[in-house]
């Protein structure tokens, strides 16, 4: 869609208001095209959860500070955060799920240890280091874990069985493969006291 849009804007360079109404058009077949896949993506994360709680990140300010981003940065930049979804996954889980979904704030997560808390130094953009325990994550799976905690705790829930958590930092470790590898959904883990998995 993004090729789409720059080869109309490339012919009709001249013409605005063919230009417009022609990309306005594209732009309600890209919301056809992604709503859907959004409804499927939910209805996978929901079948693997079942009836457990599920905890995301707070994104309902999302959609201002992206509009505010939007007015600095460069054309490619502005036009990935337009192309993003802003939360919208959420919202469709949030009124099919049967169980209770829970958000939490998401400020500081990814340089927070998710083993000891201490704080993270960024060596490279996925990897994450502590000094306290010397442990060493993927960014992206530590912050999955620093939620978990954050959204049991605003529920008042029970800790973490320590085999759930030993397996969850297992998965969460850094290994030279995560720099590119899969995300963190791809890796299931093992176990049936550890079944909150990464998602």
């Amino acid at each position: 869609m993004v090729r789409k849009r720059r080869s109309i804007q490339e012919r009709l360079p001249n013409d605005l208001r063919a230009q417009r109404r022609i990309l306005r058009r594209n732009k309600g077949r890209e919301r056809n095209r992604v709503t859907p896949l959004l409804h499927k993506a939910a209805n996978d994360l929901l079948k693997s959860v079942g009836d457990r709680t599920i905890i995301f990140e707070d994104l309902s300010e999302t959609t201002e500070q992206i509009l505010k981003e939007k007015r600095q940065g460069n054309p490619d930049q502005r036009r990935a955060l337009s192309a993003w979804t802003h939360g919208q996954i959420q919202r469709i889980v949030g009124y099919k799920a049967r169980s209770a979904v829970v958000r939490v704030n998401a400020r500081g997560t990814s340089s927070t240890c998710p083993r000891c808390g201490g704080s993270l130094t960024h060596p490279t953009w996925r990897r994450s280091d502590c000094a306290d325990c010397q442990g060493s994550w993927h960014r992206d799976r530590g912050a999955a874990i620093v939620i978990l905690d954050r959204g049991r705790e605003s529920q008042r829930g029970a800790a973490l069985p320590p085999s759930a958590r030993n397996a969850l930092l297992d998965a969460a470790a850094w290994r030279p493969d995560l720099a590119t590898g899969p995300g963190p959904s791809d890796e299931r883990v093992k176990g049936d006291d550890a079944n909150v998995g990464l998602v």
